[in-house]
């Protein structure tokens, strides 16, 4: 895929922001989910009390877009529907 709708593109980009990247962009996301049993090992298993300020800080800015409503991501791509979740 060279490039993602619109929805799933802001959520993995919120998704990277949670795992630590300081930049984003799609190309990162298709490394990140290479192996996806990796990738999803990774979610399941993140601490989430590990997320410093600075990182809900940048995260804020991806959750506070109107778009960023998880019921209507999954109308349109279920499966970043179920992305957005972690967020």
């Amino acid at each position: 895929m060279p490039s993602p709708p619109k929805v799933v593109d802001m959520v993995f980009e919120g998704v990277l922001i949670i795992l630590g990247y300081t930049k984003y962009d799609w190309g990162q996301a298709k490394i990140e989910m290479k192996d996806v049993n990796q990738f999803v090992n990774k979610l399941i298993n993140f601490d989430k009390d590990s997320i410093k300020p600075e990182t809900m800080k940048r995260l804020n800015k991806v959750l506070a877009n109107p778009e960023f409503n998880v019921e209507d991501i999954r109308n349109k791509v279920s499966y970043a529907g179920d992305m957005a979740i972690f967020c």
